[in-house]
């Protein structure tokens, strides 16, 4: 009996529409990246269409170029947010590298790192106070 193509299933289509956030939230084309992981622009087409299947290697080859964690290409696309502090449970250091985890907080510390002068940062971080006490509100 001849082998048959595994189905395409919605776990791999949502792998698809993340592979294709996170390459067009690092400005890279199709082609940039096919050049970063090694394959044809063709491939990462076919990937962000969900037409072919990413193999385990893949993701790992993927997430690596896009510098991100594998399990933000991975994760169940229903999952509620995380929860980033809880004055409760929490210390310091535990809420902080919850906050890294998240794609919101990798993205915020990355796009800060590049800004340079510490007067744009201290305007950064007033806004971002100022719209945590607005939250509390």
């Amino acid at each position: 009996m001849p082998d048959t193509p595994p189905r395409i299933t919605d776990a791999d289509r949502a792998v698809a529409a993340r592979l294709r956030h996170h390459r067009q939230a690092r400005g890279l084309t199709q082609r940039g990246l096919a050049a970063l992981t090694g394959d044809t622009e063709r491939a990462i087409s076919f990937y962000e269409r969900a037409t072919t299947r990413v193999s385990a290697r893949k993701l790992v080859d993927l997430a690596r170029a896009l510098e991100i964690p594998i399990a933000w290409l991975c994760a169940d696309a229903d999952e509620e947010a995380f929860v980033i502090f809880d004055p409760a449970a929490d210390d310091e250091a535990a809420t902080l590298k919850r906050f890294l985890e998240t794609p919101e907080g990798w993205e915020l510390n990355r796009a800060f790192n590049r800004i340079a002068g510490s007067a744009k940062r201290a305007l950064i971080l007033q806004l971002v106070e100022g719209l945590a006490v607005e939250q509390d509100d």
